[in-house]
């Protein structure tokens, strides 16, 4: 079968070839495995974990992958995982592909493989779906970096942002990318777990951040009407205050959504 042929460049040959006539599980789970598959030789079962593929060992399992699907002669164990990998082998966007070709070569294998799964979260939260599980899975596979990128590709910032301004700039493309993802300072994404008082805290230190490294702008974002209208108590706590020089442009608000530039003078 195709399929295990490309499973050799995954896991070692051997195993692959021992595994051949096993069922075949495609997990999602957090395991703490330093390896990226498991053998149940017990109960002839072979697992897999998404999670710890790399980008290319993803790309492979796709590819080799979709040649059996269709056929049926893989048997998946995981009553989740034919939904998983439909759509994983799906999810080749047009769009998207651009997105994750473009900064192939640019963003570290880490970054981009944290990109390509901020990228299939933000499809499923389009079309409808609970990503809530998909936004763990970030969490836990990449960190709060991978959390700064997933908001960042969420709301837009690697297609309308970035990619023009590397075409303009490579410099001033690192440099934005530098404090938006290692700092976090260029974009604050507001929750519902933060109160007023958290959401001003966060705004006034981005602000001296953002003095101090030269940007010239922040960007605040909000979803949810508790989450809009705590943003706009917060920008009037501290317009109040008097203690920061900046001029308030509202690039998007409505009842749900809010996207603020506060851009500093």
């Amino acid at each position: 079968m195709a399929f295990f042929e490309g499973l050799k460049k995954i896991i070692p040959a051997k195993v692959a070839e021992e595994s051949f006539e096993f069922d075949l599980k495609l997990s999602n789970s957090k395991s703490k495995s330093e390896v990226n598959f498991k053998v149940d030789k017990k109960n002839k079962i072979l697992t897999i974990y998404l999670n710890k593929l790399t980008f290319k060992e993803n790309e492979i399992l796709k590819k080799h992958l979709l040649k059996d699907f269709g056929f049926n002669k893989l048997k998946f164990v995981e009553s989740d995982s034919i939904d998983l990998i439909t759509k994983l082998i799906a999810y080749n966007k047009k769009d998207d592909g651009k997105t994750l070709n473009f900064f192939e070569n640019i963003l570290t294998p880490n970054d981009l493989l944290a990109l390509r799964d901020s990228l299939f979260l933000r499809d499923e939260f389009y079309a409808g779906n609970n990503v809530s599980s998909l936004k763990s899975d970030i969490s836990y596979a990449h960190g709060e970096r991978g959390n700064i990128i997933s908001n960042l590709c969420s709301a837009g910032y690697f297609e309308e942002v970035m990619i023009p301004l590397y075409n303009r700039s490579k410099t001033d493309f690192h440099e934005f990318y530098d404090l938006a993802v290692d700092r976090g300072v260029k974009a604050l994404f507001v929750n519902g777990r933060m109160s007023v008082t958290d959401i001003t805290t966060e705004i006034e230190r981005r602000l001296v951040s953002a003095h101090s490294s030269g940007l010239k702008s922040i960007n605040i974002h909000g979803i949810g009407e508790k989450n809009v209208q705590n943003i706009k108590k917060s920008l009037s706590a501290i317009i109040e205050k008097g203690k920061s020089n900046f001029l308030r442009k509202n690039i998007a608000e409505e009842s749900n959504v809010i996207i603020v530039e506060m851009i500093l003078s």
